[in-house]
């Protein structure tokens, strides 16, 4: 399929708009819906919700309730515009776009809860085979697992930057390879430009700006 290229030109909500109208046709194939029904889907799997169907409705609903919400109500308004203008763009719901964009948050947040310190687990995750992680199993998935890397060299050029994004949705994030180029019209903006996934609004997993700062979500 090849590697997406896009330029998007604009105040920072009309690129967020530009990105949507763009991908609108192709949205399924995305990483996107993948990423917003994770939660939800992986905890339609789970033991007890197999067994007990109707548990996994009230699961999502209490994860919405307990987690989504209090995070996306930690999102500034100019970030919250440019999701609801990527929304109007692409025809996605944005309560949709929300999740998908917290979910590395609310997968880490939610696996720490589970097995952190001083919670329902020790520290260190317990044996597959205890009776603890048999439950934990049963009960509420595990989610979060980044397991990135980054390394930085230095070269006749510069700095060298690699890094190796290690999350759930291989096969989705990986289909529609995007690097998305940003330029915005507003006063003092840099351009940056983002490795993503088509259909991800956000420079926040691996990105660089004109004046060489990198960064990678790990």
């Amino acid at each position: 399929r090849g590697l997406w290229v896009l330029n998007l030109v604009g105040t920072q909500n009309e690129m967020a708009r530009q990105h949507g109208v763009l991908v609108s046709h192709l949205l399924k194939e995305t990483a996107l819906p993948f990423y917003a029904d994770l939660i939800e889907n992986r905890l339609k799997k789970t033991h007890v919700a197999k067994d007990i169907p109707t548990l996994g409705t009230v699961l999502s609903g209490g994860v919405d309730a307990w987690l989504h919400r209090p995070l996306a109500r930690q999102i500034p308004q100019e970030y919250l515009s440019r999701i609801a203008a990527f929304s109007k763009g692409s025809g996605y719901p944005m309560k949709k776009v929300l999740k998908a964009t917290i979910l590395p948050d609310a997968g880490q947040w939610l696996t720490a809860f589970l097995l952190g310190k001083n919670r329902f687990a020790p520290a260190s995750a317990p044996p597959e085979d205890s009776l603890f992680s048999d439950w934990v199993n049963g009960l509420l998935p595990r989610l979060g697992g980044l397991g990135c890397s980054s390394f930085v060299v230095p070269s006749s050029t510069g700095l060298l930057h690699a890094r190796n994004l290690d999350y759930e949705g291989m096969g989705r994030f990986d289909r529609h390879p995007a690097v998305i180029f940003f330029h915005p019209t507003e006063p003092g903006e840099q351009s940056y430009a983002s490795f993503s996934s088509l259909g991800l609004h956000t420079a926040g997993m691996t990105a660089i700006n004109e004046s060489g700062i990198a960064l990678g979500l790990h």
